[in-house]
């Protein structure tokens, strides 16, 4: 009976832990299983607490490990000299960076680090050439200068962008080839690269709103600042009056158009 148990419990590759890497078939079987789990984090859209976060975290950190262990990639390897098996592993900083974005504890440390891992994703994909212009040009600037706001026209192009690159991916995966897995993965990758852009933006901001509370908090100068500002009385509302004469002579004029 306790031998069974722990062949059943071999067959599972998160248990694996007492070993110092993971083997490449391992590697496979763990990330598949944590790109899961992500995919579950962003249909629950709750707060799981720390400990399921800091668990894909560790699995993704051994991933990463196993990967550099085994050289599945070399530094002067082109896009499409990857094998296809080890494309999706491009995505290993991604996740890294999605799930600590996740976490409320210590918040703006976990912040900190998603932005590391996040940074790490793009200038990873960038060293494949990934990374269109348009994107470049946004990550560019919002390492620059933090108060950079993307403006109405990107928003829109980025938000169609994604769009497609869901729906590509959508009917890429209901065809299920096999000749169409190396495109499946890489509009993945296409798509986390907006993600991040997202995740970056919204990250940059929340810091910016915890720097602003933690000096509030411990600078008597800056809260009687805040105090102030907030005891301001609100501005009165601005009342545009309508005239009722104009308004019954817009509703003659089409009523006349109406009868004509």
């Amino acid at each position: 009976m306790e031998d069974q148990k722990n062949s059943q419990s071999s067959n599972n590759p998160l248990e694996h832990f007492h070993s110092d890497f993971f083997t490449v078939d391992e590697i496979s079987k763990v990330f598949d299983e944590v790109q899961q789990r992500c995919f579950r984090y962003d249909e629950e859209c709750t707060d799981q607490g720390i400990a399921p976060y800091m668990k894909t975290i560790g699995d993704l950190n051994k991933i990463q490990q196993s990967i550099i262990h085994h050289s599945l990639f070399s530094i002067n390897e082109e896009l499409s000299e990857i094998q296809t098996e080890n494309l999706k592993y491009l995505l290993v900083p991604y996740y890294m960076g999605y799930v600590y974005s996740r976490i409320n504890e210590d918040r703006k440390k976990k912040l900190e680090f998603s932005q590391l891992f996040l940074s790490e994703f793009l200038k990873l994909l960038n060293h494949y050439e990934l990374v269109n212009k348009e994107v470049k040009k946004q990550w560019k600037n919002l390492s620059d200068d933090n108060n950079y706001q993307i403006t109405r026209d990107e928003k829109i192009a980025a938000y169609k962008e994604q769009k497609n690159l869901e729906n590509k991916l959508k009917n890429l995966e209901k065809i299920k080839e096999e000749s169409d897995r190396r495109e499946v993965i890489t509009t993945q990758i296409n798509l986390c690269v907006y993600k991040s852009i997202d995740l970056l933006r919204s990250n940059v901001q929340e810091v910016e709103i915890l720097e602003y509370k933690e000096k509030i908090e411990n600078d008597p100068k800056a809260k009687e600042q805040h105090e102030k500002i907030m005891n301001r009385p609100l501005p009165k509302p601005t009342v545009t009056k309508i005239s009722v004469i104009k308004i019954k002579q817009s509703k003659l004029i089409l009523l006349q158009i109406y009868i004509e």
